[in-house]
């Protein structure tokens, strides 16, 4: 694969750029998905990192998929504590 010809940094970068892409469409989709299927857009976007960064790179990834995630099944920023079934969300994503 060409992900041996490219530095960590440059892999990871682009794993945090499918990443934010899959962000900004979730926030472009928004008005018409609401607080569901919030970590789903994610899954291929993380995918993509893994083929075209690797797999340390796509892991790394993870972590901002989590958190926009979170964000968006409508608890980020608005209640201090996770709730159920933001956890069972949080880790059938991470799993």
């Amino acid at each position: 694969m060409a992900e041996t010809n490219r530095t960590f940094a440059v892999r990871l970068s682009l794993a945090f750029a499918f990443v934010g892409a899959a962000g900004l469409a979730r926030y472009a989709l928004a008005p018409w998905l609401g607080e569901q299927a919030a970590y789903l857009i994610f899954v291929p976007a993380i995918l993509a990192a893994a083929l075209f960064s690797g797999a340390l790179a796509a892991t790394c990834a993870i972590v901002p998929a989590l958190v926009l995630g979170y964000y968006f099944a409508g608890s980020g920023g608005t209640a201090a504590m996770v709730v159920i079934d933001d956890q069972g969300n949080i880790v059938s994503f991470s799993a």
